[in-house]
């Protein structure tokens, strides 16, 4: 079940350090030097608050394997760290991203609109303004704390395995859940979505078809809007990508 955290986690080089990290309400960033990864932060766990690593001046590789932590508020740490090396313009061009004519990128719903044409969509998390896609598509979104007609996150056990399409939030890695989806989803096309993706190729070889991330372009107002707290904000310092498993 960790092989793709330590996949990940590995992947970092050694020599890189954590220069400023910030862990806000709603959203933490990880910063080394110019790389700046963002990732939502996840509350609802049990485990003490306390750090098995010194954050500051601590390897980018030491606080990446705090995504392995049991403890929501530091595994948001461990996903912004590793996005912090993943998540670059260069990674995402690597991975066959081009950009568009929108300043800050199409998101995923934007980019896939025209493939879920009559499909049974999986959706685990409410993402905003997703009622446009439900006009031509079979949607069901699945949320831990359900609410109108959501399901409850239980019944990814039997809505999955049935779907044509399912989209992830990218904070099922924080909370430990991606990798059960992933297992559910195999006879789907399956996207992971949002600010806590990684941008890597360790996603496709887990069955990830579509990577729609976020990628920092200035680390100073990232880290600011972190501050601040909302979505709008931390979206207009980056651009979102997205690249497919070829």
């Amino acid at each position: 079940m960790w092989k793709i955290y330590d996949e990940l986690i590995e992947g970092i080089p050694e020599d890189l350090k954590v220069t400023s990290y910030v862990s806000g309400s709603n959203w933490s960033a990880v910063r080394s030097g110019n790389l700046c990864g963002t990732a939502m932060t996840v509350l609802g766990h049990n485990a003490v608050d306390r750090y098995p690593v010194d954050l500051d001046n601590a390897a980018l590789r030491e606080v990446a394997s705090l995504a392995r932590s049991w403890n929501f508020k530091e595994a948001t740490l461990g996903m912004a760290a590793i996005n912090a090396y993943y998540n670059t313009i260069d990674n995402a061009h690597r991975l066959g991203h081009k950009d568009e004519n929108d300043e800050h990128g199409k998101n995923a719903f934007d980019y896939m609109i025209e493939g879920l044409s009559g499909k049974k969509v999986a959706m685990i998390g409410h993402f905003p303004n997703i009622e446009r896609l439900a006009e031509n598509a079979d949607i069901k979104v699945l949320e831990r704390v359900p609410e109108g007609s959501d399901y409850p996150d239980s019944a990814c056990e039997y809505i999955l395995p049935e779907s044509d399409v399912v989209i992830i939030t990218g904070s099922a890695f924080t909370n430990k859940t991606m990798p059960r989806l992933l297992e559910l989803s195999r006879n789907a096309k399956t996207c992971v979505v949002g600010p806590s993706t990684p941008v890597s190729d360790v996603l496709f070889r887990y069955g990830v078809d579509l990577i729609s991330g976020f990628c920092t372009l200035d680390a100073n107002k990232t880290e600011r809007a972190v501050c601040a707290g909302t979505r709008r904000q931390l979206f207009k310092t980056g651009t979102m990508v997205n690249c497919e498993k070829q």
